[in-house]
């Protein structure tokens, strides 16, 4: 917020009959009679930053080319449902360790922590292994747990919801009221360190959300407007849906079909590139992006399942797979496909798979994209309903 401040004279009067600071302040304060007292203008407030070249009018979009993804290799074997398991996709290599849960690897991807036993999600042990050395070490018992950082882990204890978090190098545990890594957000932070916030601005199905993008190091905002979905597209850029264009009555589950537009939207110039229009199929609209591919799936849910497109950001050009993925991209680039955690890991120039995770749950993964676990997990809802 800036003020204008042209012409303004501060006039400081000192007076020898001043004690002190709080003498000084109550003193009233008078105008030499030589100059008269200039009068500001009301404060203006900028408008907030908003995208140029954003629309919801459908266009429609016709894909440059039809392709399928090449020959799914036969990967890691099937999972017995028990087992905590551990695939190393770079060097084709599983471990077993046991009965017990799904892992939680920590942000820098070294490490890995899950509960032993038969039943995990009631109670059981929690372990921590270093995934270069396979060096394990007990954290003691536990219902939960998951890395906090690279330094701490929160566990949820048997029979409550007693939480604590340990700290890895101490060895000491602080009670808490709830372990802040197992909190949703609705901020997420771009590869160039700016905070991205949502806000919903609508009902069920939460349609049309405002957008807040700014720099925590600053506290400048940089962006403010309305869509469907947000979400970093690497550095200086993000991918945006707007809220899409309904028509039609309502399905026997009371959706409604329409048309949704993509952009890539260039952080510093504060304006939008359009990509494309989409059919818009609820309940499971899928968009992904990085900094060489925006994909998106209109009709997850659909039978048969609706097909899944990728605009080549370099070419500018649309391919239409063959396939129905639920994906996101990897930092390397490559697809990540799966619904509840990828079971694939495809290359998106040839669209080969370069790695497949056997018939399992859920998978969880590294950051890195490196390590994939599976074992006993809860139940939980689907994206289709």
């Amino acid at each position: 917020m800036k003020f204008a401040a042209a012409g303004l004279v501060v006039l400081v009067l000192l007076s020898a009959g001043c004690k002190g600071g709080e003498e000084a302040t109550k003193a009233t304060p008078t105008l030499s009679a030589q100059v008269s007292p200039t009068v500001l203008p009301s404060p203006t407030v900028s408008p907030s930053p908003t995208v140029k070249g954003l629309f919801t009018d459908p266009r429609p979009t016709v894909p440059n080319a039809t392709r399928s993804l090449g020959e799914k290799p036969a990967g890691f074997p099937p999972w017995d449902r028990s087992s905590t398991m551990v695939y190393d996709v770079v060097d084709g290599v599983e471990m077993n360790l046991g009965t017990g849960s799904l892992g939680n690897f920590s942000p820098d991807s070294t490490r890995m922590v899950w509960l032993a036993g038969p039943d995990p999600i009631h109670g059981g042990e929690a372990w921590m292994i270093d995934l270069s050395t396979n060096e394990k070490r007990s954290l003691g018992p536990g219902r939960f747990a998951a890395f906090i950082d690279n330094g701490r882990v929160g566990i949820v204890l048997p029979g409550s919801n007693n939480s604590e978090i340990l700290d890895l190098r101490s060895g000491q545990r602080e009670p808490v009221a709830r372990i802040p890594s197992a909190q949703p957000t609705d901020t997420v932070v771009t590869p160039d360190g700016y905070e991205l916030r949502k806000e919903s601005r609508s009902d069920y199905p939460f349609l049309e959300n405002a957008f807040v993008l700014s720099d925590p190091r600053t506290g400048r905002l940089l962006l403010e407007f309305e869509a469907y979905q947000v979400f970093p597209a690497g550095p200086r850029s993000l991918v945006v849906a707007m809220p899409p264009v309904l028509s039609g009555p309502p399905d026997s589950l009371g959706y409604q079909r329409g048309t949704v537009n993509i952009f890539i939207v260039d952080i510093a110039a504060g304006r939008a590139e359009f990509v494309a229009t989409s059919a818009y199929t609820p309940p499971a609209w899928k968009l992904a992006a990085d900094t060489a591919y925006v994909l998106w799936t209109d009709d997850f849910c659909g039978q048969p399942p609706g097909k899944t497109r990728l605009y080549d950001r370099r070419a500018g050009t649309i391919t239409e797979l063959n396939a129905s993925l639920w994906a996101t991209f990897t930092p390397d680039g490559l697809i990540a496909s799966g619904a509840f955690g990828a079971r694939e890991l495809i290359d998106p120039a040839t669209l080969q798979y370069t790695a497949v995770i056997g018939k399992a749950g859920d998978v969880s993964w590294s950051p890195d994209y490196r390590y994939a676990s599976v074992g006993i997990w809860g139940g939980h809802g689907g994206q289709c309903g």
